[in-house]
């Protein structure tokens, strides 16, 4: 920006803990990656597990458990990819939904906002978390197949073309501020191990 523009700019470094528990491992974690990159320690990083970290089959006993059985957005899993995010929401699923574990969307789950949307009368955010209210039902999505151009070319150097389907579900969710609002989604992105 100096260079560039001409403007001057200060360096803040923001240390101090406001979203964790001071024996979280979460932060003693971070605390350990900020200390070597400080110090310029590059060859003795390890993450520890602690206390507070589950994981699998006691992960899901102590979420259904946190949860009661119920949809609770209290009630968080945080997962390194989305293949085992995918794995977690179609076990939780399977536990919450039993008799219609088969449908995409029913209502009463809850849906994360993974774009920014301003069409509607109140905007939805990347990150927020939503309620579906109704959902049309698997036989009653629209389907469409689209052709892309991959990135990556073939050994004789020409562009690869590929058709992929998409799936849109018409919904009705609930917003945090209780406002419903009818709309469609991707429903691609509930069953897909990639992020795009």
């Amino acid at each position: 920006l100096k260079e560039q523009f001409n403007v001057s700019c200060k360096e803040v470094y923001l240390k101090e803990v406001v979203r964790q528990v001071a024996d979280s491992s979460i932060l003693i974690n971070a605390t350990s990656i900020r200390d070597s990159i400080e110090n310029n320690v590059f060859n003795t990083f390890q993450i520890n597990d602690g206390a507070d970290v589950i994981h699998g089959e006691s992960l899901l006993n102590d979420y259904n458990k946190l949860t009661s059985g119920n949809v609770n957005e209290d009630a968080v899993i945080i997962a390194y990819s989305n293949s085992q995010v995918l794995n977690y929401n179609l076990a939780i699923r399977k536990n919450f939904f039993p008799n219609n574990f088969d449908e995409r969307v029913l209502p009463g789950e809850l849906l994360l906002v993974s774009q920014n949307n301003y069409f509607y009368e109140e905007e939805l955010f990347n990150g927020t978390i939503v309620k579906v209210v109704d959902a049309y039902p698997n036989g009653m999505v629209e389907r469409r197949k689209v052709r892309y151009k991959k990135k990556k070319k073939d050994e004789k150097g020409e562009t690869i073309t590929k058709e992929m389907e998409l799936v849109f579900r018409n919904v009705r969710i609930e917003t945090p501020s209780h406002k419903q609002i009818d709309c469609i989604i991707l429903d691609n992105f509930l069953t897909d191990k990639t992020p795009y």
